[in-house]
């Protein structure tokens, strides 16, 4: 790539660097997607695409995360523009050719960087906006036909734009943010020519279906998607404006009349946040993809005053510039994709289409869509700022036979049993840690758009803010950091400990307090959050105070919690605010006279479970003789050194897990969550389960494995193909590559070979190597050194390391 001297020098790539392509993984929230540095989104469920920080297959748009259900196939950035009389598009994806025109720089300069604003991550930066930040660098400038060849349908090769894209992502664990994920784009100008009318969309192709690993077919091919302008606001006084292109698969998928752990049953959806011109036009383009009979099921919505070619022999999808352009900017809004069968032509629509296609693309098809926006004139040099959310929600599907109503000539039976409501409360809220409605952040005495809510006499009760002030904030408020976790292991049983210093002493930067509540423990198969099993619960001994104001006839929270020794203080010494628990038992306070009655925050259970948390120096805390102040040279009984590091002695936490199974792993976390922000009558957060979420085996560590002089051990032993061990969650899938053996208390590092009876070497298998799961355990997966899959048998096993070497049979009965 040639340096730009000044802004009006282009940037250009030489075919001699190869772009450094990369792709991570949003994964901190239960919306989990894979992002690229080429103008790419997803991961088109190829099994070949690894999230490379942690080796595991990447999901596309996998919600919730860890449920294997997926929303993406791949979506793409299109931008388009008049440059002198010619029209350009370049687009990251195009879903009909393949063609992709945006790459990065290559070497360093053309990663992914990563940002994040957690402090136990290795990413932590003081500059990062969430949990995960994905920065990465691209343009569409690369004209080398070995990666942008030409275009079919135009003739010729890639024209760029000259444009510059930084792309920027950002994702929570909260949770009232860990269902979406922004996107901040600047455009740049770094041609020497005006870029007129310029238009940028999103392009998705979603392809809703459960992902088995092992066998993506079918699925894709019962989609339907809409656009939602307006939800219902909770408070029912108005209406929010939400603006969002969705799409769902038809039915959710039952089975047998009932809804599956595999039915997908949320929505997912494109809305745009920012743009730097609010009276800017909006397109919503959908059509189904079909190449080989594209004159017969390649079709879309299309206004009849702008009916064309779209060079494909079908109405459907768009190829070339010119095309493409079209789309960008044809400012049309398509009816929602159920609606296909109804008769739109008063309307200035063209006719539905043939009758024996109507029902096929109406009730879910390989459907696709586009949304738009512009224009804008982007002179060289200048940059143009765009901010998107790609939002999920839950339980758009209701009941299993819902779909069974669908009259393809009456939809909105079936369309009024869509619940939109958790979709549209996420769209709301990506709008709201964007710009965070009543908040003045540039000081001009603007703190956004509100109602007034007035009473019988016209009077304002209150005023409730739904918009910002157009400047962006980039949060919301956060539930205190989860800790980092540290645990020990004997066969079948975990002790997890962690050091709470940095969680307890947070201060929340919207409240300006310090608002730890307490912890809880969990424990899952997977790393689905639905799927964690609340262990124990510890948090802090302390009440909420309701208060009643006669005028209003209403019962208020609006201040933080009451110790129970803040309240003796108040109303005497011998106080008890469990005698007073709800408005029927109030107190009135014997100064002023007001009504009041009190609420325990969480379970008020401050160690005392006998099974629950605790203190690793409770004795010494009890005796005086370590206390909460900090500082290793000044307070140096305070704190103790463990593996090389220095933890504060009061802040030592330890919760131990018997009775598991040493074969099975399962996934522990500690949250942290605190008492809410009462002004702001947010409810109380939650740290997410995936934040801090650690994979243990309950098994020996290959350091106890050497100080026990513990035997190697083989399961399941015998292995039987009909054993269910899928079902069980002893394999990760049931395909070819699924199966599981494993081999534990091994050493450190050793070789392990596996043998026929005739002494025909079948596999051998590197410890430590991809396959190992601690440092003193691998699994086999039944595949042999050919790859292929083995049969029914005997096998020896040895395993060789400094410390000799071990033998065994294996059984495999298939």
């Amino acid at each position: 790539k040639s340096g730009i001297s000044g802004p009006h020098k282009p940037l250009f790539k030489t075919t001699e660097a190869v772009p450094n392509t990369q792709l991570r993984v949003h994964k901190v929230g239960q919306i989990q997607m894979s992002v690229t540095n080429y103008g790419y989104f997803g991961s088109q469920l190829e099994n070949s695409f690894l999230d490379p920080e942690t080796g595991t297959i990447a999901p596309s748009c996998q919600f919730p995360a860890g449920s294997d259900i997926e929303y993406l196939f791949q979506g793409a950035l299109w931008v388009g523009a008049i440059v002198d009389e010619d029209t350009l598009v370049s687009v990251g994806t195009d879903g009909w050719q393949h063609i992709k025109e945006m790459y990065p720089d290559s070497g360093q300069s053309g990663a992914i960087q990563k940002r994040s604003n957690r402090r136990t991550d290795a990413a932590y930066s003081e500059d990062a906006i969430s949990v995960a930040d994905y920065i990465s660098v691209y343009s569409d400038t690369l004209t080398d036909p070995q990666y942008v060849p030409a275009d079919d349908m135009d003739k010729r090769p890639h024209e760029p734009l000259n444009l510059k894209v930084i792309q920027k992502s950002y994702s929570w664990d909260y949770s009232y943010a860990e269902d979406f994920i922004l996107y901040d784009f600047d455009l740049v100008n770094i041609g020497q020519k005006r870029l007129n009318k310029l238009w940028m969309g999103i392009y998705i192709d979603a392809d809703v279906l459960y992902r088995t690993y092992s066998d993506n077919e079918g699925g894709f091919d019962d989609d339907i998607c809409g656009f939602r302008e307006t939800v219902p606001n909770p408070s029912g006084d108005f209406e929010d404006t939400i603006r969002v292109a969705w799409i769902a698969d038809n039915d959710g998928d039952p089975e047998g009349g009932s809804f599956t752990r595999e039915s997908p049953l949320g929505v997912t959806g494109t809305r745009v946040v920012r743009t730097p011109n609010p009276d800017l036009r909006y397109s919503f383009n959908w059509w189904v993809s079909e190449q080989d009979q594209p004159n017969k099921y390649d079709w879309g919505p299309m206004k009849e005053e702008n009916e064309r070619s779209f060079g494909t022999g079908g109405l459907g999808t768009p190829e070339g510039d010119k095309n493409k352009y079209y789309l960008l900017s044809n400012n049309e809004f398509d009816y929602d994709q159920i609606y296909t069968g109804v008769d739109y032509t008063e309307q200035g629509w063209l006719p539905p289409p043939a009758n024996e296609l109507v029902r096929r693309i109406a009730a879910g098809y390989d459907t696709r869509y586009l949304i738009s926006f512009g224009p804008f004139n982007l002179d060289p040099g200048d940059t143009l700022p765009v901010t998107l959310a790609y939002v999920a929600g839950d339980n758009f599907h209701v009941k299993p036979d819902d779909f069974d109503s669908y009259d393809v000539n009456d939809p909105d039976i079936f369309y009024e049993k869509l619940d939109f409501t958790d979709f549209a409360v996420n769209a709301t809220w990506a709008a709201w840690v964007y710009d965070n409605p009543g908040v003045d952040t540039d000081g001009d005495n603007d703190s956004g758009k509100y109602y007034e809510r007035l009473d019988d006499d016209g009077n304002v009760i209150e005023r409730i803010y739904y918009a910002g002030d157009g400047v962006p904030d980039w949060e919301g408020p956060p539930p205190p950091p989860p800790p980092i976790l540290r645990y020990s292991t004997v066969p079948g049983e975990v002790t997890i400990r962690w050091n709470g210093l940095e969680t307890e002493t947070y201060e929340d930067l919207f409240s300006q307090k310090q608002d730890f509540e307490g912890y809880r423990v969990y424990m899952g198969k997977t790393l689905n959050r639905n799927e964690f099993a609340l262990l124990t619960s510890h948090d802090l001994v302390d009440f909420s105070r309701y208060w009643y104001d006669p005028a209003k006839d209403r019962w208020f929270l609006t201040e933080i919690p009451f110790s129970p020794d803040s309240l003796k203080t108040l109303y005497g010494e011998n106080f008890d605010p469990e005698q007073y628990d709800d408005s029927t038992t109030a107190f009135t306070d014997p100064q002023n006279g007001e009504e009041m009655f009190f609420v325990p925050v969480d379970f008020n259970r401050y160690f005392s479970d006998p099974r629950g948390l605790e203190k690793s120096y409770m004795d010494e805390i009890q005796a005086g003789t370590i206390t909460k102040d900090t500082g290793r040279a000044d307070f140096p009984d305070n704190y103790v050194e463990i593996d090389g590091e220095w933890y504060h002695k009061y802040y030592e936490y330890e919760y131990t897990i018997e009775g598991l199974l040493s074969s099975q792993a399962f996934y522990f976390a500690v949250t942290a969550f605190d008492y809410g922000n009462p002004e702001n009558n947010l409810e109380p957060l939650e740290s997410s389960q995936l934040g801090n979420a650690t994979l243990v085996y309950p098994i020996y560590s290959a350091d106890q494995v050497e100080e026990e002089d513990a035997s190697v051990s083989v399961y399941p032993n015998p292995y039987r193909g009909d054993a269910g061990y899928y079902d069980d969650g002893y394999e990760p899938g049931d395909g070819v590559y699924d199966k599981r053996i494993h081999f534990v208390n091994l050493p450190a590092e050793c070789t392990i070979k596996i043998w026929t009876t005739d002494g025909d070497l079948v596999r051998e298998i590197e410890h430590p190597g991809r396959l190992s799961e601690t440092d003193s355990k691998i699994y086999w997966d039944l595949i042999t050194r050919n790859t292929q899959a083995v049969v029914s048998g005997i096998y020896i096993y040895s395993i060789e390391s400094d410390q000799g070497t071990q033998t065994g049979k294996i059984v495999i009965i298939l």
